[in-house]
Parts: C-alpha cells; sequence; structure tokens
C-alpha cells in the first residue's frame, strides 16, 4: 500500500500544452486525484445552491465556483507550482484575471460590497507575496490576516466557504512558491 501511494504521489506524467496554465507541464495521478475529490464534494455539498435556478446565471456562478475550489488544490501541486515559478509576469497575469468572486456574486445576486471586500483584499495580499519574493511566512500571514477578517463581513454559508476559498487560492495557494529550493 505504500508502495503504490509513493507511486501516486511522485510518478509523473507529461500534461497536454492547453492545460499548462492550469495544472502545470507535469502532473501526478495524486496530484489529478485530489483536484478531482475537491470538486465533487464541493459539488455534492454547495451544487444545489447553483441548481436552484435553471437560469445560465446560476450555472456560469456554479462554473466559476468549481475553478476556486479546483484551483485551490491545483495551485498546491508541484506541477503548478513550478510552471508559474518559472515564469513570473503569468503569475501577475494570473492574479489580474482573477474576478471570480465579484461575478459570482453578480451572477447570483449576492450582496456585492462584502465580495468586493475580499476579492480587494485577496489582490493586496497576493500581489504582497508576489512582491516579496513568493514567500511561504508572507503567504501564512496574509492567508490568516485574511481569515481573521472573513467573518466580521457578515457573510456566511456558500459566500463564506466561496470568499474564504478564493482568499485561499490566490493568497496563498497560487501566490506563494511552495517548492522553492
Amino acid at each position: 500500500m505504500k508502495n503504490l501511494i509513493v507511486s501516486l504521489t511522485t510518478r509523473q506524467f507529461a500534461v497536454p500544452s492547453v492545460f499548462h496554465e492550469v495544472i502545470g507541464q507535469r502532473q501526478t495521478v495524486g496530484g489529478i486525484t485530489a483536484i478531482s475529490v475537491a470538486v465533487i464534494v464541493f459539488g455534492f455539498i454547495w451544487g444545489a445552491e447553483f441548481a436552484r435556478d435553471t437560469g445560465w446565471r446560476h450555472w456560469l456562478a456554479g462554473l466559476l465556483a468549481v475553478d476556486i475550489v479546483a484551483g485551490a488544490v491545483a495551485n498546491f501541486t508541484q506541477g503548478t507550482n513550478d510552471f508559474y515559478a518559472q515564469r513570473s509576469g503569468f503569475r501577475w497575469g494570473f492574479i489580474a484575471i482573477h474576478i471570480h468572486l465579484p461575478i459570482i456574486g453578480w451572477l447570483m445576486g449576492w450582496d456585492m460590497a462584502p465580495l468586493c471586500l475580499v476579492w480587494v483584499g485577496t489582490i493586496a495580499c497576493a500581489c504582497a507575496v508576489n512582491l516579496t519574493g513568493n514567500r511561504p511566512v508572507m503567504g501564512g500571514f496574509c492567508l490568516a490576516l485574511g481569515l481573521t477578517f472573513l467573518p466580521k463581513l457578515g457573510i456566511d454559508g456558500i459566500q463564506l466557504c466561496l470568499s474564504a476559498m478564493f482568499f485561499l487560492k490566490v493568497t496563498y495557494s497560487f501566490a506563494v512558491n511552495h517548492y522553492a529550493t
């Protein structure tokens, strides 16, 4: 059993180029499995929230939410980490395009003020981590700071869950170089 676990977590395979920015150039079966399980669990627990309305807005919001969850896990994998560690310009671009949370809020008709505060704080912290050399301690500090303030915003349920996941994904999971030598 130990050999199987080691094999799943260390044996890498080449990733098709279309997926490099999502899961890196090389990935493990264990990494892909972890990403998939996270998405399935999220879908099982929170999927009904996005399926309440059959309109396209809720479905698009659900897809963006799944992207947040998948990315929160994928960005911890060595494949994704290494891809962005070698391309600092891509890292800045990745941070810049992450407007998922306000878009989800708009699509779902949620109160935008707290979600925009989370988004601004997330981007500010991710930039701080990126500017200080992607250090885990700075990322951990920002993550602790953000998670301390999230409950003060008066959001709960899926909004709190997604806000925490978004903050984790962009500020710590992505902005930190977890495998720096």
